[in-house]
This record gives structure tokens, C-alpha cells and sequence, in this order.
């Protein structure tokens, strides 16, 4: 489930860096033509590992709102496997380097920074880097 809180937090950086762009307040996906009811709004996104640059996990996160979102991993054989369902995010107001990711079932806190080469890095329970890192640029 961490690795899909990584893939997460990163589109909705990313989204949240496209909303500031955008003319009007309103959400694109929210418009329902036909195009928008027959697909699906996912997006690859691979996280590699930084032990051992030739391991790779494939995710796809599905967008559901601008702040809550589906992640599957994509397995050898190309099948989604659930990893987070319905998680909603919102950024921590007292610490604006962590969000919080909130499901069903739990709740919690990730903390992550964006280094020079622009990869989001999330951070472990005792503020060690996790080994995973998002290699797409945001910015």
C-alpha cells in the first residue's frame, strides 16, 4: 500500500500544479459527454527503485475527482490489481511537505520532498527515504 500512496501522491501533485493553470474553477471529469462516460481516466506511472534502477513497478491511477483516486499495480501478465480504492487527499495544513491520504479504512500521514532532479520521494515512518521514487517530472 505504500508504493501505491507514492503513485498517488505524485498525480495529485501533479493535478494540483495543472489546477493553477486552469481558466475555470470547475473539474474537466466532472462534465459528463460521451467521451467522459465511457472512459476510464488512467494514467500510467512507473516507480523505480533506487537500489536497483533495473527493478521497475508499473501502477495505474485512476482519476475520480481532483482529490480522490484509484491505484493498481500492473502485473507481468497485465492484469490491475487493486492496491488503494476511493483515497482522498488533502494537503497537511501543518506541514505543507506531507499530505494526507485517506481511505475507507485508514487514515494517514505521507510525507515526501521533491529533490533537484524533480522526483518525489516519500518519506518512511522514521523520516528515512523510501527506496521507490517516481522518475516523471512534475514541474
Amino acid at each position: 500500500m505504500r508504493l501505491g500512496s507514492i503513485a498517488v501522491v505524485k498525480v495529485y501533485l501533479e493535478t494540483l500544479k495543472e489546477r493553477t493553470k486552469r481558466r475555470s474553477h470547475l473539474d474537466p471529469w466532472e462534465q459528463k459527454d460521451m467521451f467522459r462516460l465511457n472512459q476510464r481516466s488512467m494514467r500510467d506511472l512507473d516507480l523505480v527503485s533506487k537500489e536497483s534502477p533495473n527493478e521497475t513497478l508499473h501502477y495505474c491511477v485512476e482519476y475520480l475527482k481532483e482529490n480522490k483516486f484509484n491505484c493498481y499495480l500492473k502485473s507481468d501478465d497485465g492484469y490491475l490489481v487493486p492496491v488503494l480504492f476511493d483515497a482522498e487527499i488533502s494537503l497537511n495544513k501543518n506541514n505543507p511537505d506531507s499530505v494526507i491520504v485517506r481511505t475507507d479504512s485508514e487514515q494517514f500521514k505521507v510525507d515526501f520532498f521533491i529533490d533537484k532532479e524533480e522526483e518525489v520521494t516519500q518519506l518512511d515512518y522514521e523520516n528515512a527515504p523510501f527506496p521507490y521514487v517516481s522518475r516523471d517530472k512534475i514541474f
